[in-house]
């Protein structure tokens, strides 16, 4: 009998629902940082670009990790840290080139297309690394189709968020619509991120194939999956927590009181 019928997967849909709660809230908290990033210069550009690199980067990684603990699998797993760390660094370049291009003047459809690339690549990169990762008595595999459809997902569902996140910031779009419809709007974005993320994440883990290479009772090496979930899930709220009152705070400010409100912000 192939010994990869005899494992049985199950899922937890608690942890896929916090998953999705933990990328799209972080995506709102990145998506209003961004707003700052339109209109800052020098130092205070890089840092309103940093801030929202780094809370969408740590969002979509933490979304990453719980997804990965929603999955029960018959076998010990645990993570190398070393992969673990780069998979998060590809989620903050990638999200830190992706605000960049959309911060300018005017959005074409070259820079669009290419913000949106760059975001689903990352959160590709991101995913991939993460799982290659993963250590445990077994091989992965991917089914061709599934992997590529779980790339597909992320650049398109990328695409569409990157274009409603500059739309929604721009100065004309508040005058017209009112801060109350644009904030909600930003909501809609964010959820659309979301689903990019997730989409991503969760057509990727169906893509896997498993084959035991060993004792499927052995002991786990590294860090314990449980642990690093909570740690990643706690951080990534306070950031966001952080994030969020951090901008709401400096909203009405004049863009030298921004650039000002900024630097001693971070």
């Amino acid at each position: 009998m192939d010994m990869t019928e005899m494992m049985s997967y199950t899922w937890d849909f608690r942890l896929v629902a916090l998953s999705y709660v933990v990328a799209s809230v972080a995506s709102f908290a990145a998506l209003t940082l961004a707003g700052k990033v339109k209109d800052a210069e020098g130092q205070g550009l890089w840092m309103w670009l940093g801030g929202s690199a780094f809370t969408m980067g740590i969002g979509i990684w933490s979304m990453h990790f719980v997804g990965m603990l929603a999955l029960r699998m018959d076998m010990p797993m645990s993570y190398d840290l070393t992969l673990t760390a780069l998979s998060v660094v590809a989620a903050f370049v990638a999200s830190g080139i992706a605000f960049y291009t959309i911060s300018g003047e005017s959005l074409g459809a070259v820079r669009l297309l290419g913000a949106g690339v760059v975001m689903g690549a990352g959160v590709a990169a991101m995913h991939y690394t993460g799982m290659a990762a993963m250590r445990m008595p077994a091989e992965i595999s991917y089914d061709t189709t599934l992997f590529s459809v779980s790339i597909v997902i992320a650049v398109v569902a990328s695409i569409a968020a990157m274009m409603l996140f500059y739309y929604l910031n721009l100065e004309e779009t508040e005058e017209r619509f009112g801060r109350g419809t644009v904030d909600l709007a930003k909501g809609a974005a964010a959820l659309v991120m979301g689903v990019a993320v997730c989409g991503m994440h969760y057509t990727g883990m169906l893509a896997a194939r498993y084959t035991p290479t060993g004792n499927m009772t052995m002991a786990a090496q590294g860090m314990d999956p449980m642990l690093l979930a909570v740690i990643v899930s706690a951080v990534t709220f306070v950031i966001v927590g952080v994030a969020l009152v951090t901008t709401m705070a400096g909203r009405g400010l004049t863009l030298e009181d921004q650039l000002e409100y900024a630097e001693e912000t971070f």
